[in-house]
Protein backbone atom coordinates (compact mmCIF):
# COMPACT_ATOMS: atom_id res chain seq x y z
CA UNK A 1 0.00 0.00 0.00
CA UNK A 2 1.62 3.32 -1.57
CA UNK A 3 1.42 5.92 1.68
CA UNK A 4 3.12 8.85 1.12
CA UNK A 5 5.57 10.03 -1.29
CA UNK A 6 9.30 10.70 -0.22
CA UNK A 7 10.34 12.24 -4.32
CA UNK A 8 9.05 12.60 -7.27
CA UNK A 9 11.24 13.52 -10.54
CA UNK A 10 9.88 15.85 -13.28
CA UNK A 11 7.19 14.64 -15.22
CA UNK A 12 5.16 15.71 -18.53
CA UNK A 13 2.44 18.41 -17.80
CA UNK A 14 -1.02 17.31 -17.87
CA UNK A 15 -0.08 12.89 -17.22
CA UNK A 16 -2.71 11.46 -15.16
CA UNK A 17 -0.22 9.03 -14.10
CA UNK A 18 -1.04 5.62 -12.95
CA UNK A 19 1.56 4.35 -10.33
CA UNK A 20 3.11 0.51 -10.85
CA UNK A 21 5.02 0.62 -7.55
CA UNK A 22 7.64 -2.83 -6.87
CA UNK A 23 7.27 -5.23 -4.09
CA UNK A 24 8.60 -3.38 -1.21
CA UNK A 25 11.74 -4.01 -0.11
CA UNK A 26 13.33 -1.68 2.80
CA UNK A 27 11.88 2.02 3.79
CA UNK A 28 10.61 2.99 0.44
CA UNK A 29 9.88 1.61 -3.31
CA UNK A 30 10.50 2.77 -6.68
CA UNK A 31 7.12 2.93 -8.84
CA UNK A 32 6.85 4.27 -12.14
CA UNK A 33 4.18 5.83 -14.65
CA UNK A 34 2.61 3.51 -16.75
CA UNK A 35 1.66 6.26 -19.05
CA UNK A 36 4.75 8.65 -19.19
CA UNK A 37 7.34 6.37 -17.35
CA UNK A 38 8.45 8.88 -14.72
CA UNK A 39 9.80 7.21 -11.56
CA UNK A 40 9.11 8.10 -8.16
CA UNK A 41 9.97 6.84 -4.49
CA UNK A 42 6.96 5.60 -2.31
CA UNK A 43 7.53 5.05 1.54
CA UNK A 44 6.24 1.66 2.36
CA UNK A 45 5.12 2.65 5.54
CA UNK A 46 4.27 6.05 7.61
CA UNK A 47 6.97 7.33 9.56
CA UNK A 48 6.08 7.43 12.88
CA UNK A 49 6.47 11.11 13.33
CA UNK A 50 3.41 11.30 10.75
CA UNK A 51 1.29 8.86 12.53
CA UNK A 52 -1.75 10.45 14.51
CA UNK A 53 -3.93 8.33 16.68
CA UNK A 54 -7.06 9.07 16.02
CA UNK A 55 -8.51 5.67 17.45
CA UNK A 56 -10.87 7.40 20.13
CA UNK A 57 -12.80 8.78 17.39
CA UNK A 58 -14.73 5.55 16.71
CA UNK A 59 -14.02 3.88 20.48
CA UNK A 60 -16.14 6.67 21.99
CA UNK A 61 -13.13 6.63 24.35
CA UNK A 62 -11.77 9.71 25.56
CA UNK A 63 -9.36 10.94 28.81
CA UNK A 64 -10.76 12.07 31.45
CA UNK A 65 -12.39 15.38 32.10
CA UNK A 66 -12.81 15.50 28.03
CA UNK A 67 -16.32 15.15 26.29
CA UNK A 68 -17.37 12.77 24.40
CA UNK A 69 -17.03 13.01 20.38
CA UNK A 70 -20.80 14.28 18.79
CA UNK A 71 -21.94 12.48 15.32
CA UNK A 72 -20.67 16.01 13.52
CA UNK A 73 -17.28 15.62 15.08
CA UNK A 74 -16.81 12.32 14.20
CA UNK A 75 -18.22 12.80 10.36
CA UNK A 76 -15.75 15.69 10.37
CA UNK A 77 -12.53 14.40 11.58
CA UNK A 78 -12.95 11.69 8.98
CA UNK A 79 -14.11 14.32 6.05
CA UNK A 80 -10.94 15.79 6.81
CA UNK A 81 -8.73 12.23 7.10
CA UNK A 82 -9.74 12.24 2.97
CA UNK A 83 -8.95 16.53 1.88
CA UNK A 84 -5.94 17.03 0.51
Amino acid sequence: MVTAVAGEAAAPQGCAHIWMVDTPDGATSVGHCVRCNSLREFYNSIPEDKRINNSDIFTGRRGPNRQAWSEDDADSAVRSMYRR
